[in-house]
């Protein structure tokens, strides 16, 4: 019994560390042609929900699996894909405009609508069954 518990220990705490082993912390920097940072960028590992954004240094850090793939996205910016390799710990990128700054009009139509209240008194009527 003891060396059955023995066994599925060592197996769980080997398992971990082999889990670990695959996943690496991925940091680094985001900022535009002009070296400014770009806060709120979207960091995503592709095909996953998993990400995080840039903070308002542009700096990220994200757990990635080995061989995976990170998309970098932000309004107005063309997106960036970079492939994680076991080496890369800390990579620093630059997201470059997608050109198009194009102001949109917006048109809203308003309506003025005016209603009026009846002050008028309504009766109710019993029947007398």
């Amino acid at each position: 019994m003891k060396t059955t518990l023995l066994a599925i220990i060592l197996c769980c705490i080997f398992s971990f560390s082999a889990y670990t082993q695959n996943n690496k912390t991925i940091s680094g920097k985001v900022t535009d042609v002009q070296g400014e940072a770009l806060p709120g960028v979207n960091v995503l590992i592709k095909g996953t929900n998993r990400g995080t954004a840039t903070d308002i240094d542009g700096k990220y850090s994200l757990k990635v699996p080995t061989g995976a793939t990170l998309v970098f996205s932000f309004i107005a910016m063309k997106p960036k894909e970079l492939e994680v390799d076991g080496m890369i710990q800390v990579k620093d990128l630059e997201l470059y405009s997608t050109g198009s700054h194009e102001q949109k009009d917006v048109v809203r139509k308003w309506k003025k609508v005016i209603r009026k209240l009846s002050l008028k008194a309504i009766g109710i009527l019993k029947d007398d069954n």
